[in-house]
């Protein structure tokens, strides 16, 4: 069996794998949020700089959105005071999903093939304005096996909550699972909780510690 380089403290059989739990930024997408900042730049008349700090240093807004304890449409107000700027609520929301979000190529087609012999799953930090661009960008996401949202639980990753749901919500124990994240964190989250974990990097190494654990794609 192909247990090279996998870490100390791992022993799986994996034979067992039923299903493969994937992030969604910078995973199946990658994540950019400097357009936005750009955008609300322009409308302040602030600078880029002074933007990102107030909302991504200062602030708990994006944590607030995610974790679903404030609406879209509070998260809207918010933001326009915090920042000082007035723009409509469609106009907000383009401002704040378009052209976050970038397919990587190949995932699609990984995925698929992944899809013939396991059970796949999301769990992501994400807010409704995101989730909704994904879904719009990566239609296949809609054919999971289960999809579960930090901002429809009210938890986030590092948080062991979350990570429990997904499980429950696939019916699996977390020796049949592995998790994939590009964040180290959460994958040594997924793994405290004894589901194998992966680190993100690129499709080229995913598929390598995919074959090392005797899962092939083609």
């Amino acid at each position: 069996m192909g247990t090279g380089n996998l870490p100390n403290h791992v022993c799986y059989t994996f034979k067992m794998i039923k299903g493969i739990i994937f992030d969604l930024g910078n995973v199946l997408c990658s994540v950019t949020n400097h357009f936005l900042v750009d955008r609300i730049a322009q409308k302040s008349g602030k600078t880029s700089e002074q933007i990102f700090d107030v909302i991504y240093k200062v602030s708990k807004l994006p944590t607030e959105y995610e974790l679903g304890t404030i609406s879209s449409q509070e998260f809207y107000k918010k933001m326009m005071t915090l920042c000082e700027f007035s723009v409509t609520l469609e106009e907000m929301k383009k401002m704040y999903s378009q052209d976050k979000l970038a397919v990587i190529p190949g995932m699609r087609e990984l995925v698929a093939s992944l899809q013939k012999r396991y059970n796949i799953a999301l769990l992501s930090n994400t807010s409704e304005w995101d989730f909704e661009y994904a879904v719009k960008l990566l239609p296949y996401l809609t054919s999971f096996t289960t999809l579960t949202k930090s901002y429809e639980i009210h938890s986030m990753k590092p948080s062991p909550k979350i990570y429990q749901v997904t499980l429950e919500a696939l019916k699996l124990q977390p020796k049949e699972c592995i998790y994939v994240d590009d964040v180290v964190e959460y994958v040594n989250v997924a793994r405290s909780l004894g589901i194998d974990g992966i680190h993100f990097s690129d499709k080229e190494s995913f598929v390598r510690e995919l074959e090392k654990r005797d899962i092939f794609t083609s």
